[in-house]
């Protein structure tokens, strides 16, 4: 039986697969530069300081509402007002910037109290070991259901 030759068909092959790819690169490209028009058509004055200020405060109090706490309680503002406070829309005056720079200190030094409160890292690995010593491998801590 005599050999076959497929280099032919195999570089047009990757000829394909190329011109697949440009065409996916330039759809890219045409999307990315038709956002920037949109986004420029629209004065954005905030800076990104500001920005930056507004994303810590968001993830900070995601956080301590994940840690079971009360953020709004325990920093003493109304959460509508701090959704008004954290709005990306708008141009933040001299006021709002003050009162987010003192939220932000109050964040921290809450932030640091609980932490006082939380065990060390070799007491949860001693009342682990604990916990575990008797316990069996690829088991659930649960009850079975008897169905």
């Amino acid at each position: 039986m005599a050999k076959k030759n497929y280099t032919k068909v195999e570089e047009a092959l990757s000829d394909g697969l190329l011109k697949i790819k440009r065409e996916a690169l330039l759809k890219m490209a045409d999307d990315a530069s038709k956002q920037k028009r949109k986004s420029s058509s629209i004065p954005s004055t905030m800076t990104q300081e500001d920005s930056i200020l507004i994303k810590f405060l968001q993830i900070e109090f995601k956080g301590l509402i994940k840690m079971g706490q009360n953020p709004y309680k325990l920093l003493g503002i109304k959460k509508s007002e701090f959704l008004l406070l954290t709005q990306e829309e708008k141009p933040l005056t001299k006021e709002e910037k003050e009162k987010l720079s003192v939220l932000k200190e109050k964040l921290i030094k809450c932030k640091e109290k609980l932490a006082e409160n939380l065990p060390s890292d070799e007491e949860i690995v001693e009342q682990q070991s604990k916990d575990q010593i008797n316990k069996r491998f690829n088991v659930k801590d649960d009850w079975l259901p008897l169905d």
